[in-house]
């Protein structure tokens, strides 16, 4: 979770974020770090990696492993 609000609050520049758009994939965006396609110094691929972050975090939360948990 904390990836997703510092990434989501650097990239958005204190302005309104649009919840409707699209993020890439956890693991594809990860990948694609790691190749050297992604670079995190740009505003708006901070915001997108605070969505990728932030949808994972969604996933996990709704899991049946998360449920028994609690």
């Amino acid at each position: 979770m904390a990836y997703a609000i510092v990434f989501m609050r650097l990239g958005s520049g204190g302005n309104a974020i649009e919840p409707n758009t699209k993020a890439p994939g956890f693991r594809d965006f990860h990948n694609r770090i790691w190749a050297g396609g992604v670079n995190l110094a740009n505003d708006e691929r901070k915001l997108e990696y605070g969505k990728v972050h932030m949808n994972r975090l969604l996933q996990n939360l709704r899991t049946a492993r998360f449920r028994e948990a609690l």
